[in-house]
């Protein structure tokens, strides 16, 4: 039982590091296609 809750909890958490990694890299590739975009 704890087991499974502690393994639970991990993937979730990987899940949120995943997701804000995803977010940050989305961010950064979104950045200089606005600039250029703006840039026009």
């Amino acid at each position: 039982m704890l087991v499974a809750l502690a393994t639970a909890v991990l993937t979730i958490m990987a899940f949120e590091v995943v997701e804000r990694v995803a977010v940050a890299e989305g961010l950064a590739i979104a950045d200089p296609l606005r600039l250029a975009a703006l840039a026009r």
